[in-house]
């Protein structure tokens, strides 16, 4: 799109014209998208389309009953998602199934993709007996943790008070669904590690560019577009499922998404890259246009000539000329490619729109016409962006104006003056004059949630993750909405986040919980704390007087701990672990897999998980025991300082601070990226590590935000 602000449509898998495509985006919207009717993967037998996928409905209780995690989205998610991409679009309205339609395409699109992973749920059926210590409303218990270190811990040089883990389990039907989390438009808050001066709003992920030159996406990351790589930059676009850069050496670097080689840039010197739905452009620095990629209708095919821009839309693109002529190739529907006569001065190619200014700053627009996304307003503009269904603009006073579809508020421009704005498939972001950014649309991956810096403790939990910023406040993000919308304010020591609750100590030793209580886990009893520890239904805590008590519920004996004095707690899924005085581990609760039967070694730490537990002796080596059948409890060699259980994946830090993760990888959980690390949290499907300068990364499924954030945006 204009300027690296590439905005992209929900896409299509669909090898067919144009409007068979449009059809299978209505019986998508409109039937419920069970199934992609009557689509084919078409010219791409090199991979396993999406429309030729059955996306399964599953049973929320027998699901609950099976290994923590399975591949891929379950079709409740999707129907969630479905429900929240027409929530605030006006029902049957025209608007609503057109917005459905393109949303929803995307979303079949990434589960059907990710169903394709296969899991290892099979193998981990235990049958009825197995399962007796899992609730029959086990869904309610699943819940994400990583290995904790408590304050106290006997390991040589811990810090006096270390951010616990909450522990690992499957993630819960409730914190699976999406929570949409929109507010009012609010600015990056101050840091200085993070200075934007370039966004570019995607499919359902946000890019943007530091003013020295690194690299920060947020948002959704199923196929890896929100994991920026490392190194100076000049130009960014965010695309639908992937994204790219223009480094400060001239070459185009890509990540995500790159099943038809949309990710796979030829080699040479360029000025500027644009992003579409399978296939990126760039304009070299003697102004000739690359195309690569996706080409079923052409797209690819740049033509020859001298250029000042290129943009990318979904299976075409544009280009500026020298002499401000505009120029596209690839499909043709709704005249894309037959762009108006004139000279011109910017351009953008939305999904199934284009538009451009021309000299006197009119903006001129091409395509579908439907929702009102050719109704430009009547105003001079400096800058143009189009989106998904609607288009923003700039003006030469730096006001954001913007009109088309605003089902999820992408439309409802916020206040202020800005130097950069960007539309997204169905959210939009700004840049202010102060470099504070904006975004508002859309939030159910987390596009919205923009980055604050460094951190000083973190915790993953079912689908979402919390971190301490530096100042002392708690931001979360993820599709848990009750840790997104009622994170309370305050100066917080630790976090730990549960299945569908989180709870968080202050400095003074006072405790909060919030989120779901359904057993009574936000119900802490009285008295001062050490150490916190949410688990899937219930939470332990470490008092002052270095003794245990837990509460919530206490199926399988999990909310009744052990007398005596301790170190350090871990609330697991169905079970609990502690460290006592003498270094000794002493769990209790569901023991179906062993997790409560540890070894006879003195520890540093313990973290409870899912069906396995996990600690570092007092030698330094890493030893889990319980649940296997994914390779979660497997020894490993060398020397650790840290551990963390997650749902069916353990992580631990080397003496040498570098990462170490085994277990299940069904979705990337166990990849852990290069670098030193002082803390990792091991979740259900996803992890978090905080880096030796507080940086947060995270990685595996639900791992959309790669540093801690803020919820921003309209709606409810």
């Amino acid at each position: 799109m204009n300027r690296g602000a590439t905005i992209l449509r929900m896409r299509s898998r669909c090898s067919l014209n144009t409007q068979a495509l449009r059809a299978c985006y209505l019986a998508v919207a409109l039937l419920g998208g069970i199934a992609l009717l009557g689509c084919s993967g078409g010219d791409e037998p090199q991979r396993t389309t999406p429309q030729a996928q059955h996306v399964e409905q599953r049973d929320p209780t027998a699901e609950a009953q099976t290994a923590s995690h399975e591949s891929g989205e379950d079709q409740t998610v999707h129907q969630n998602r479905r429900a929240e991409s027409q929530s605030g679009s006006s029902g049957a309205t025209e608007e609503g199934a057109i917005a459905a339609a393109e949303h929803e395409q995307g979303r079949i699109s990434r589960s059907a993709v990710q169903s394709s992973s296969g899991g290892n749920a099979e193998q981990r059926s235990q049958g009825a007996a197995e399962h007796a210590d899992r609730d029959s409303d086990a869904a309610a218990d699943e819940q994400e943790d990583p290995g904790a270190t408590n304050q106290r811990s006997t390991e040589p040089g811990a810090s006096s008070r270390v951010s616990e883990s909450s522990s690992a389990s499957e993630e819960s039907q409730a914190a699976r669904t999406e929570g949409r989390a929109l507010g009012e438009p609010g600015p990056l808050p101050p840091s200085e590690s993070i200075s934007i001066v370039e966004l570019s709003a995607g499919g359902a992920h946000t890019c943007a560019l530091g003013e020295q030159g690194s690299v920060v996406c947020w948002g959704a990351n199923w196929s890896g577009q929100a994991q920026a790589p490392q190194g100076t930059h000049v130009q960014i676009s965010a695309g639908w499922a992937h994204s790219c850069a223009v480094d400060s050496q001239g070459s185009v670097v890509c990540w995500g998404d790159n099943w038809a080689g949309q990710s796979s840039p030829p080699p040479g010197r360029y000025q500027h890259v644009s992003v579409g739905d399978a296939h990126s452009c760039a304009l070299s620095d003697d102004g000739e246009v690359s195309c690569w990629g996706g080409n079923e209708f052409g797209q690819s095919d740049a033509p020859a000539g001298n250029f000042s821009q290129v943009s990318s839309g979904d299976y075409y693109s544009c280009a500026l000329e020298d002499r401000g002529r505009i120029v596209c190739w690839g499909n043709e529907e709704y005249g894309l490619t037959d762009p108006p006569a004139g000279s011109f001065t910017d351009l953008s190619a939305g999904p199934s729109r284009v538009c451009a200014l021309d000299g006197r700053g009119t903006a001129v627009c091409w395509g579908d016409e439907r929702l009102g996304q050719l109704e430009a307003p009547a105003q001079p503009l400096a800058r143009i962006s189009t989106g998904g269904g609607h288009t923003c603009g700039l003006t030469g006073g730096g006001v954001v104006v913007c009109w088309g579809g605003n089902w999820a508020g992408q439309s409802d421009s916020p206040s202020g003056r800005f130097t950069h704005v960007s539309a997204g498939t169905a959210h939009s972001c700004a840049l202010r004059e102060d470099a504070d950014v904006v975004c508002w649309g859309a939030n159910e991956d987390a596009q919205n949630l923009v980055p604050i810096g460094a951190s000083q403790g973190l915790s993953a939990g079912a689908g979402y993750s919390c971190a301490i910023a530096e100042d002392g406040s708690l931001a979360c993000w993820g599709r848990a909405a009750q840790a997104l919308q009622m994170a309370p304010e305050g100066r917080f020591a630790q976090v730990s986040a549960g299945g569908q609750h989180a709870c968080a100590l202050n400095g003074q030793g006072s405790a909060v919980c919030w989120g779901v209580n359904s057993d009574g886990q936000l119900d802490l009893p009285e008295g001062g704390y050490d150490h916190v520890s949410a688990g899937g239904r219930h939470s332990c805590a470490l008092r002052q007087n270095s003794s245990v008590v837990c509460w919530g519920s206490n199926a399988s004996g999990r909310s009744e701990p052990p007398d005596g004095r301790f170190l350090q707690v871990s609330a697991g899924a169905r079970h609990s672990c502690a460290l006592s005085e003498e270094q000794e581990a002493i769990c209790w609760g569901a023991n179906r897999a062993g997790q409560t039967d540890p070894p006879g070694e003195r520890f540093r730490q313990v973290s409870a998980g899912g069906d396995h537990s996990c600690g570092v002796a007092e030698s330094g080596m890493a030893i889990c025991w319980g649940e296997n059948s994914a390779g979660q409890s497997q020894q490993q060699t060398g020397r650790f300082r840290q551990i963390s259980a997650g749902g069916d994946h353990s992580c631990g830090i080397r003496e040498d601070q570098r990462l170490l993760c085994w277990g299940d990888n069904t979705h990337g959980q166990i990849d852990a990226p290069p670098g030193r690390f002082r803390d990792v949290r091991a979740g259900n499907r996803h992890t978090c590590a905080l880096g030796e300068r507080g940086d947060t990364v995270c990685w595996g499924d639900y791992s959309w935000v790669y540093r801690p954030a803020i919820t921003l945006g309209h709606g409810d």
